[in-house]
């Protein structure tokens, strides 16, 4: 047997080469709201509103999408913070 585990020291670097390139994957923004869920609810408010209650396609233009989503955020914010 070696003093001070010569045979194990070796391997302490690789180990911890392996752990340092592991990357991280990428995620979402933890402020971002989803925009299904978004989407959805935008579309049922704005087909009741159009049709007066009768169940009537409407479409939503990606920019009015991104509008709710980022005044729905900041809303969410400002009621979070009083």
């Amino acid at each position: 047997m070696t003093e001070g585990g010569a045979g194990k020291s070796g391997e302490a670097p690789a180990t911890v080469e392996a752990t340092m390139t592991i990357k991280k994957a990428p995620r979402a923004e933890v402020e971002e709201l989803p925009k299904a869920i978004v989407r959805r609810v935008v579309k049922d408010k704005l087909s009741q509103l159009a049709s007066g209650g009768e169940e009537e396609d409407v479409s939503v233009q990606k920019d009015a999408l991104l509008a709710f989503s980022e005044s729905t955020r900041i809303f969410i914010h400002y009621v979070s913070a009083t």
